[in-house]
């Protein structure tokens, strides 16, 4: 995702969370601390948001209704020393 933005340029992402227990414990890095680790070689976490835990019903793909919750998360994408403009 760093890669798609331009030096100072800014990408975003939404995803879905599940929230089962397992989750909790390994697939939960929404704070902008738990986050910047990824960012490799200069970024900056702008904005790192989750929604509450919700009941989607069932649809295609998941046969039961199932509980999870949605983030977004925006981020800038520092200039490295090798880009040119």
């Amino acid at each position: 995702m760093q890669r798609l933005a331009r030096p100072a340029g800014v990408s975003d992402a939404e995803f879905m969370m599940p929230v089962e227990r397992r989750h909790h414990m390994i697939e939960h890095p929404t704070s902008p601390e738990r986050l910047h680790p990824h960012f490799i070689g200069g970024g900056e976490v702008l904005l790192a948001l989750r929604t509450t835990e919700f009941t989607e019903r069932a649809h295609v793909g998941r046969l039961h209704d199932h509980t999870h919750r949605t983030g977004l998360l925006l981020a800038a994408r520092t200039p490295a020393l090798t880009d040119h403009f």
